[in-house]
């Protein structure tokens, strides 16, 4: 009888360990890290439910000039300030993002898209701009959760989307607001249009 619960005991710590593994692998395997530092990163991640065009043929320099474009504005006390906007991304992370997320999208199934975060230090906090970023039906798609937000000093995953007093502006007539469908009703989600050919800027509702 002894023998037998050792047995029983013995056999579940095999079969425990076993499926811990196989959890951590397929945990790890839903995100590729292609650039990693201790507070930034661009990484793709699975999204089983979502169908992307990916892989993608964009390179640096294209993907470059479309981020190059990407403006915010932000809530000064009570209203919002229409005529300081100002470019999301510093010439550092521009070189970044558009650097790894070429090759992310390059290598990328039509499940997976490309995250990032960056950091911009400052006196007392550093300042955190975090989002994700994704083509389908011929257009770049950036979705952002953060845009300089302080924060404490902390990893850019603590961050949740979007709830700081900024919003995205379209810049010129290839780019358009669209909403939010996962609920933020902040103006977070960017369309810009890799057609040749300019598109109206609207709010797509």
């Amino acid at each position: 009888m002894h023998k037998f619960t050792i047995s029983k005991i013995f056999i579940f710590i095999c079969l425990t360990m076993f499926l811990s593994t196989s959890f951590v692998s397929e945990t790890n395997a839903k995100t590729t890290k292609l650039y990693k530092t201790k507070r930034e990163y661009v990484s793709l991640k699975t999204k089983k439910s979502d169908t992307f065009e990916h892989p993608s043929t964009i390179t640096k320099e294209e993907l470059e000039n479309f981020l190059q474009t990407v403006k915010y504005k932000q809530c000064k006390f009570v209203s919002w300030d229409w005529k300081s906007s100002k470019q999301v991304f510093t010439s550092r992370q521009l070189d970044l993002l558009a650097n790894y997320g070429s090759k992310a999208l390059a290598q990328a199934t039509d499940h997976e898209y490309v995250d990032f975060a960056f950091t911009t230090p400052s006196r007392q906090f550093r300042r955190y701009t975090k989002g994700k970023l994704f083509i389908h039906n011929n257009n770049l798609h950036i979705i952002f959760d953060r845009i300089e937000e302080p924060g404490a000093d902390k990893s850019p995953e603590h961050y949740e989307l979007g709830e700081g007093s900024w919003e995205v502006v379209p810049n010129g007539t290839n780019q358009r607001i669209q909403a939010n469908k996962y609920g933020s009703k902040q103006k977070n989600w960017l369309v810009v249009s890799l057609n040749k050919k300019k598109t109206d800027s609207s709010i797509e509702q």
